[in-house]
């Protein structure tokens, strides 16, 4: 089965209320200029890349956990606390990525 991304901007995958970046100018964006408190406060926990093997972190305020996954939504790799100011490509076969504001020791559920 293939992961099926609406055109709707949020969506939930894993529990988790997710933007997916369908725009030009969503990608371009992502999270930067976000704060992990004004993402709850929008009422989503990140975003996801569809048709994306790469993201970087350039110009962000705070680590992400980046969850890269295959055409099926299967997670192929976590990347956890990713720092500002890096390029992260996932491994082979990856269709998308999420990007989430980083949990740091907490669990998510």
């Amino acid at each position: 089965m293939r992961l099926s991304v609406k055109r709707d901007p949020v969506t939930v995958i894993a529990g988790l209320r997710i933007r997916v970046a369908t725009t030009f100018w969503a990608r371009l964006r992502g999270l930067l200029g976000t704060r992990p408190d004004a993402l709850s406060r929008r009422r989503v926990d990140g975003m996801l890349f569809p048709h994306c093997r790469a993201v970087h972190t350039w110009g962000m305020r705070y680590p992400l956990d980046l969850v890269f996954l295959d055409d099926t939504g299967a997670v192929l790799q976590v990347r956890r606390a990713v720092a500002p100011g890096r390029l992260v490509a996932g491994p082979a076969g990856t269709y998308a990525v999420l990007e989430l504001p980083s949990a740091g020791d907490k669990e998510r559920t």
